[in-house]
């Protein structure tokens, strides 16, 4: 038996498929078919164009290889904390200085997303994200830098894998921090 990986993300398909646009594809899944016309497997749907656009997290999946999944209603949120230095008290007290002053200054966004792209049969899969000890968002390069990816930290949650009624479409909603925070020393 031969095992063959194929990367499934769209920009690793375009490379395979050059004649395929897929900023015109809605959704896509990929099939294993034998010499007989049977098919062996079948992937889950991949959505990609308009979604894709909001946020798209990677993470590592169970069989220690990257996966994707796409999120919108996107809400970043930026956290402060830091120490205060107090001047000890002096007369008569100059006005242009500082009586209390911040330092060591770490702050960090916090991100929160919702996905209702998939249906139930994907919630195997989606569980494997929330499992993933390692993940990225992808950040689109500004003022000359390229387009790289960006590590985060997803918060621990809990979220619906069986709905009892409307089972079809699910809402999953994701919280992460990233994994870099800015820090000051002044």
């Amino acid at each position: 038996m031969k095992l063959i990986y194929i990367p499934s993300g769209p920009k690793n398909l375009k490379a395979l498929f050059p004649s395929i646009n897929f900023d015109d594809v809605g959704e896509y899944y990929l099939q294993l078919k034998s010499a007989i016309p049977a098919t062996l497997a079948t992937s889950v749907k991949y959505v990609v164009g308009k979604p894709c656009e909001d946020l798209r997290i990677h993470f590592l999946n169970g069989c220690g290889t990257i996966d994707g999944l796409n999120f919108h209603e996107v809400r970043v949120i930026n956290q402060q904390r830091s120490e205060r230095w107090r001047r000890s008290p002096s007369a008569p007290v100059s006005k242009p200085e500082h009586a209390v002053m911040r330092f060591n200054i770490d702050s960090n966004d916090t991100y929160s997303a919702v996905s209702d792209f998939y249906p139930e049969s994907a919630m195997p899969w989606i569980e494997e994200l929330f499992l993933s000890p390692r993940a990225w968002i992808e950040h689109k390069g500004i003022q000359g830098q390229p387009d790289s990816y960006l590590p985060i930290v997803i918060s621990d949650t809990d979220f619906e894998k069986l709905k009892a009624e409307d089972r079809y479409i699910y809402r999953v909603g994701i919280e992460f921090t990233l994994s870099h925070s800015k820090f000051t020393l002044r």
